[in-house]
């Protein structure tokens, strides 16, 4: 299905830069294909009743350089970046819908503190 057709072309990408490589997918999450020829993981993005969807993409990449930089490994740090993300989209705005500083702190506690798969 289309899904496996994304799959797969992440993987193409991923293994021709050879890097890994993360894609959002709005309502759908995000791609991860790790470096190497490990297979892609696909993460979910919470449902969101979304107002506005402008920034969502800056929420996911600031979340999820903050979990790298905070040494949670790369789906953790996706995880994150869906949170960030349907998070943002609840609120209007750019800037103005990013989660503050205790919203932030708690969407990254339920990360860490879920089970690692």
């Amino acid at each position: 299905g289309p899904a496996d057709r994304d799959d797969a072309a992440v993987t193409e990408l991923g293994h021709r830069l050879d890097t890994a490589l993360i894609v959002t997918l709005g309502a759908g999450g995000a791609v991860l294909c790790p470096p190497g020829a490990g297979p892609v993981v696909r993460i979910a993005a919470p449902a969101a009743v979304a107002v506005d969807t402008t920034g969502a993409g800056d929420a996911f990449v600031g979340a999820f350089a903050v979990g790298l930089a905070l040494g949670l490994h790369a789906e953790a740090a996706a995880h994150l970046g869906c949170l960030a993300a349907s998070d943002s989209v609840t609120r209007a705005g750019a800037q103005s819908s990013f989660a503050d500083r205790a919203s932030a702190a708690a969407l990254l506690t339920t990360v860490q503190d879920a089970p690692r798969a």
